[in-house]
């Protein structure tokens, strides 16, 4: 039986402690990165680059439980979508239990974390954030209608 008290076993909150800073650590790392790779591309706006902006930011505004439950649907280890794709993509069966296999479950919620770029996005395409780009990308900006581009 897990009670509060077994938490505070040594084993039990080291393995607390070390899957937090892992969580922490790639959370900050690969959502601000492709953020920031994300906010860069929108910046130089390409074709339907409204529509993606829109399509990056809908998972913040969903609310958190029906998120959830898309999620636990892809997780799903009878019925889940990417079981589904595993299956179709490998030829075999497969019924894995993402979240409830130790190796598999920080990955997963990982994963799934990762998604939510779009804040982040946002906040780094604002046009008062232009002045923190490399310098070598504000002179192509100032220099474009010198060579005929129309986008600034």
């Amino acid at each position: 039986m897990i009670t509060i008290r077994s938490f505070y076993k040594p084993r039990r909150l080291q393995i607390s402690v070390r899957n937090n800073i892992i969580w922490s650590l790639s959370l900050g790392f690969l959502q601000i990165g492709l953020a920031t790779i994300i906010a860069f591309i929108l910046a130089r706006r390409p074709r339907f680059w409204k529509t993606l902006r829109t399509v990056y930011f809908v998972p913040k505004v969903i609310s958190g439980v029906a998120i959830a439950m898309l999620w636990k649907a892809v997780y799903n280890a009878e019925y889940g979508a990417l079981n589904a794709v595993l299956s179709l993509i490998t030829g075999q069966e497969w019924s894995h239990n993402w979240l409830g296999a130790f190796n598999t479950a920080l990955p997963a919620i990982i994963a799934q974390e990762v998604m939510y770029i779009g804040y982040f996005m946002i906040i780094y395409s604002q046009p008062g954030l232009c002045r923190f780009l490399p310098p070598i990308m504000r002179r192509q900006r100032s220099m474009a209608p010198l060579y005929g581009s129309r986008r600034p």
